[in-house]
């Protein structure tokens, strides 16, 4: 009985088990060729299958369309070319091509999202959900409706070379990002039911609705590094290097990270090396957070709520309006004009 309903209104009682399968399908192949004996070529590619339905809580009620799904398909392409120009000198190049399309949604990501708060007599209230719902969802920050598709990519060089004491190494790194995301938290449209009976009246308590809420950013990432290792004596070793890096996600270019290291051959038969360096190293920044901030500092993101609307629940101007969109139940707003 759902004694959240006035008059209390009795359920039939309905429970099923379901597969909650967690897949993960991992496939690589390598190529490699050597051109001659100074040049040798690597191909790699890579592909990812990862579906886990293993996510709800048991704190919720969840129809079996509500079941949430958090998946992570990955294909990539990369390769490594090494060229020995002599005794003293030897490039290598390699680079990538990646697509990460990771995601936490229903198998229905763009349905409705129903919720009808019951108050069992037994176990107190629940929620009965229907849907791609935020609710009861806890977690790191991807516990949240939301798919996203970010394509890769990059080339990094790096040249070494011996001249006497000195071992020295330099090279470049260039990325270029785009990540392309949907949040899907109350993107379809939330209807909140307070008990049973009134999901049967078709009586509305609370709508939501998010629009706006897709986000494509883009990066380039460059940095550049030179080292030079010296040996100083037969047991003691400096290395000394410097790196500048830059995004163009972000306004900063004061991205200097000197490093430095020293390596001492405590006993001089090159079984005990004692080490220690210290150096300036700086994180890339994350494209979702920059997204986020972007909505919310003048996007495009508009939030919809009727909770807003009124000062009670009673309040003529919300019934009024949760009177007009119940009507078009279950079918939510396609755009802010249409709210307006």
């Amino acid at each position: 009985t759902d004694t959240s309903s006035n008059p209390e209104t009795p359920i039939l009682p309905y429970q099923d088990l379901l597969s909650t399968p967690n897949r993960n399908h991992i496939f690589t192949t390598r190529i490699d060729h050597k051109f001659s004996e100074k040049n040798d070529f690597t191909f790699g590619w890579q592909i990812g299958r990862k579906k886990n339905q293993r996510t709800t809580g048991t704190s919720t009620a969840r129809l079996d369309d509500a079941l949430q799904i958090r998946n992570a398909d990955s294909d990539a392409y990369n390769f490594t070319d090494n060229h020995v120009f002599g005794s003293r000198a030897v490039n290598q190049i390699r680079g990538q091509y990646s697509i990460f399309e990771p995601s936490f949604q229903t198998n229905d990501p763009l349905g409705p999202v129903v919720l009808i708060g019951v108050t069992n007599p037994i176990t107190g209230f629940q929620t009965l959900i229907a849907g791609n719902s935020t609710a009861a969802i806890n977690g790191d920050s991807t516990g949240f409706p939301q798919n996203r598709k970010e394509r890769r990519v990059q080339v990094q060089d790096n040249f070494s070379f011996l001249s006497g004491k000195h071992s020295l190494k330099m090279g470049f790194d260039l990325m270029n990002i785009r990540s392309e995301a949907l949040g899907l938290g109350d993107a379809t449209g939330t209807y909140n039911f307070t008990g049973v009976l009134n999901f049967q009246n078709n009586s509305l308590a609370r709508f939501r609705q998010n629009f706006g809420t897709a986000s494509d950013v883009k990066n380039t990432y460059f940095g550049i590094f030179f080292n030079d290792e010296i040996r100083l004596t037969r047991m003691l070793t400096l290395s000394a290097g410097l790196r500048y890096e830059r995004e163009t996600a972000v306004s900063d270019n004061n991205n200097w990270g000197p490093r430095v290291a020293v390596a001492w051959d405590a006993f001089g038969d090159g079984k005990s090396v004692i080490r220690a360096g210290t150096g300036t190293f700086y994180n890339r920044v994350l494209l979702r957070t920059v997204a986020d901030s972007i909505q919310n500092t003048g996007g495009n993101l508009v939030s919809f709520d009727t909770n807003l609307i009124g000062t009670t629940a009673s309040d003529s101007r919300r019934t009024a309006i949760l009177g007009s969109i119940a009507n078009s139940f279950p079918n939510a707003f396609p755009d802010v004009e249409a709210v307006r």
